[in-house]
């Protein structure tokens, strides 16, 4: 699994390492998670965040926004037209929309969901965090692109 943000990408030379490790990483198959925790004071400006942003969602497997950058990226104030949008123009199999009190909203490309809000406290271990099910998904995972080849 490789996991990252935008953070890494608002200047030199970190936003060429953090693409060379993503083109990396998803040439050999791994699982790409992406928060793009959009922090608009480490920007030159929202344009430059909106492009690289953009070039970070091609590779995303998994993307968690919250609200406020979903209608950033997408100019969408709906959670369903704004993941379907992103789904459409990346590719993105999996997206979560964090909702703060009210939840999270997810998307597929198959399935749009709204999750209530659920308090529950993490575990050291992820596996013990993780229903059975899940478990048994995260350690059988296959990206997209090696289900492909």
């Amino acid at each position: 699994m490789f996991h990252f943000g935008s953070l890494s990408m608002t200047a030199e030379p970190a936003k060429t390492t953090t693409l060379k490790a993503l083109k990396h990483a998803k040439s050999n198959g791994l699982l790409i998670t992406f928060d793009p925790n959009l922090r608009e004071s480490l920007w030159n400006s929202l344009a430059d965040a909106k492009e690289a942003i953009n070039e970070g969602l091609a590779y995303a497997d998994i993307l968690k926004v919250s609200r406020e950058e979903l209608v950033f990226l997408t100019g969408k104030e709906d959670p369903g037209e704004g993941t379907l949008q992103l789904i459409r123009a990346f590719d993105i199999p999996l997206i979560f929309v964090t909702l703060g009190e009210r939840g999270c909203f997810t998307a597929t490309c198959m399935r749009l969901a709204r999750c209530q809000p659920t308090r529950f406290t993490w575990s050291i271990r992820l596996e013990r965090a993780m229903p059975f099910s899940a478990r048994q998904s995260a350690k059988s995972w296959k990206s997209p692109a090696a289900l492909k080849g």
